[in-house]
């Protein structure tokens, strides 16, 4: 109906960021366990299950929405911004699509419209970084070397979503947690510095978790990619005996490992630090277009400065030439 389609339309990436920042601030925003009642009255969820009929007064839009989710909102986990996020996503095909790919990507979608935004951002900045950084160091053996190119870059759209999507918030919608080591994660902020009632604990507990995140992602993709790359070298070599091989490829453990480190103690702090400046700095920025041009910024030379650190890092151990 126009009514919905207009109460819900899709609103520019800077005024997301705007509505991002408040619910940054909600608990229904955060990746910490309900503190409500665990039990609900069948008045209360009634009242509740009113109440999303009235946000959501389209049946057919109705039927599309998680049980769950709906079960979520009647209970208290999450509230109207949440639901009104998640019609807006049916709205798009891409970000429908998405969400039904797993919970997970689901949950994220809901706590932050602007998450496909950012990823997307991500992405085209690790590609474009990644395709320059190819273009000098091939040089006129770029067009021959494409698949090894090609293997680099499948590495670098991994490594962007998981990084994007790890520091992303998360909805509420699942039930409390019931082991107190699952209650403890659950309580954690999603970064560092998301604004919310975190005690200090908490918020160098998420960013030790993280960091162990991304050192076992930076790790794994390290040894990956360069798995990869040899044995594109090793088929090209066997399919060619004759031409030898000028790829030179650095040891695939110790790469990994150091990849690991760096990813913990640079890639870290640089993208919490990314991420608490698009929470706090851009809904302050005057303008739509200032928020997004200097959310871009911020992501690309997030890129040049790791780009920098990790050669500087490879060198000083050894894996790269001075």
């Amino acid at each position: 109906p126009a009514a919905a389609a207009t109460q819900f339309r899709a609103r520019p990436v800077a005024t997301q960021l705007r509505r991002l920042n408040n619910l940054h601030s909600s608990p229904f925003a955060r990746n910490r366990a309900w503190t409500g009642s665990s039990t609900l009255t069948a008045d209360g969820f009634e009242a509740g299950n009113d109440r999303f009929k009235k946000i959501v007064s389209d049946a057919a839009v109705q039927s599309l929405i998680d049980k769950d989710v709906q079960d979520a909102y009647n209970e208290g986990r999450i509230d109207e911004t949440a639901i009104q996020n998640y019609v807006r996503v049916l709205k798009n095909p891409i970000t429908k699509w998405l969400m039904g790919t797993s919970k997970a990507m689901r949950d994220r979608l809901i706590a932050n419209p602007f998450f496909l935004n950012l990823l997307g951002i991500e992405i085209a900045v690790g590609l474009a970084a990644t395709a320059v950084a190819q273009i000098q160091q091939r040089g006129d053996q770029f067009i021959q070397q494409i698949d090894l190119v090609l293997a680099d870059l499948s590495i670098v759209v991994a490594a962007n979503i998981a990084l994007v999507t790890a520091l992303s918030p998360v909805a509420a919608v699942a039930r409390p947690a019931t082991t107190k080591f699952a209650a403890a994660l659950d309580s954690l902020p999603s970064f560092a510095a998301q604004k919310g009632n975190f005690t200090m604990g908490q918020r160098l507990a998420c960013f030790m978790l993280k960091g162990a995140q991304f050192a076992a992602l930076g790790a794994i993709s390290s040894a990956f990619g360069q798995g990869a790359a040899t044995a594109l070298v090793t088929a090209r070599e066997k399919m060619n005996p004759g031409v030898p091989s000028d790829v030179q490829l650095s040891p695939i453990l110790p790469t990994a490992l150091n990849f690991g480190a760096y990813m913990f103690l640079s890639s870290n702090p640089r993208y919490q630090i990314v991420n608490a400046f698009e929470q706090s700095v851009l809904p302050k920025l005057p303008g739509d277009m200032a928020r997004t041009i200097s959310s871009t910024v911020a992501r690309v030379y997030n890129n040049y400065l790791g780009g920098i650190t990790w050669i500087m890092w490879a060198r000083w151990a050894g894996l790269q030439a001075s």
